[in-house]
């Protein structure tokens, strides 16, 4: 449920992306394949997460929380190996611009748990999170960020058989 509310969330963006779900190895080898980015000059790189965190408390339910990772990045139509880094900015802030609106998307979402306290932390969505820089970043030498922050949802689930 939450891989297709990403990609949801991802659609919905003011920038077309292409969706790409891949782990960095994956994404390095099929990148600079021309059908993986659907037409798009974005991309963005959902990385699965190797581990989540599961809690419940007096209830049944089951409020997961997962890292989520993902990359916002650019194949820019210039020379990437003797760039300057004033003129490949635009690309990373227009990424980090995409990113911050990815997250605010994110968060409007059900399945994101808001204003709830479970076993006294309170869960109020993805309220902090992590950019870093990209520059020609993996083997097509792509310019953007990735982003890294803990997203707490609840998926209707139980722990009841």
């Amino acid at each position: 449920m939450i891989l297709s509310t990403i990609e949801s969330v991802v659609g919905s963006l003011s920038k077309p992306c292409a969706f790409v779900y891949a782990n960095l190895f994956e994404a390095n080898g099929d990148l600079d394949i021309p059908s993986q980015s659907e037409g798009k000059d974005t991309i963005f790189v959902y990385v699965p997460p190797l581990e989540n965190t599961d809690e419940t408390e007096l209830n049944p339910l089951i409020y997961t929380t997962f890292p989520l990772q993902f990359f916002l990045l650019k194949k820019l139509q210039t020379p990437t190996v003797d760039y300057k880094s004033k003129d490949v900015q635009w690309a990373i802030d227009e990424a980090r611009d995409l990113a911050r609106e990815f997250i605010h998307k994110l968060n409007d979402q059900d399945v994101i748990v808001k204003g709830t306290t479970i076993n006294g932390k309170i869960m109020d969505g993805v309220d902090k999170w992590k950019v870093t820089t990209e520059y020609a970043f993996l083997d097509y030498h792509l310019f953007g960020v990735s982003v890294e922050c803990d997203v707490p949802v609840n998926e209707g689930k139980t722990g009841c058989v």
